[in-house]
Formats: C-alpha cells, sequence, structure tokens
C-alpha cells in the first residue's frame, strides 16, 4: 500500500534545505518495514526554486507544477531503498515510478 504523509518547516528541511514542505509517499506492506520514500514531492517557493535550477548544480527532480508563487517538484529515489531480497524489495523493483506518469497524475485543487 501506499502512503503519503505531509511535512513542512524542519521536517521538510530534511528533504531539501529550502523546501518549504514535502509530501513523502512511502510503499509499505502489511506488516513491512517502513523504508524511505518511493517519491517525494517537495514545494519550493518559485524564485528560490528558479535560482535553484540556474546554479551550477541544479537539485534532481520534475517540476510537475507552477502556480501562486510555488513550484512543485517530484524527487525520485536513486537506488531501491529496500534491502535486497526482501519481497517490498521485489515489488519496488516491479512497480518502478516514471516522472511522466507522476506529472500526469499530478493535479492541484482549489482550495
Amino acid at each position: 500500500r501506499i502512503r503519503a504523509s505531509y511535512v513542512t518547516g524542519m521536517e521538510a528541511h530534511e528533504f531539501h534545505p529550502q523546501a518549504i514542505s514535502a509530501v513523502p509517499f512511502r510503499y509499505t506492506q502489511y506488516g513491512s518495514e517502513n523504508a524511505g520514500p518511493i517519491l517525494t514531492v517537495l514545494v519550493f517557493q518559485s524564485s528560490d526554486w528558479r535560482a535553484l535550477a540556474r546554479g551550477s548544480k541544479p537539485p534532481p527532480g520534475h517540476v510537475l507544477a507552477n502556480k501562486g508563487g510555488r513550484t512543485w517538484v517530484a524527487v525520485l529515489p536513486e537506488k531501491n531503498p529496500y534491502t535486497p531480497g526482501t519481497p517490498d524489495h521485489k515489488v519496488f523493483e516491479e512497480m518502478r515510478v516514471d516522472p511522466a506518469i507522476v506529472k500526469n497524475a499530478f493535479q492541484l485543487l482549489p482550495r
């Protein structure tokens, strides 16, 4: 199953020091360990994101949306976060996350 948690402040800064909020999505089977995120959506002030993207080493991520002075960026893990040989590792390998699919599925809802 997939579960998400919304974090702000210092918790969001653990994902990126300039993020104002973050939504890490984790995959867990019933009774399994809690591994790292399989996808994290970071929210930046748009001006901060533009400055980061223009830098000499832009942070990894795929822009999902720009609206209201904020930029939403999907960040995928560099490698499988689960222990090799475990059922979670196998399922993660089978369900590779594609940034294009994430962008197509992402939608900002009005408040």
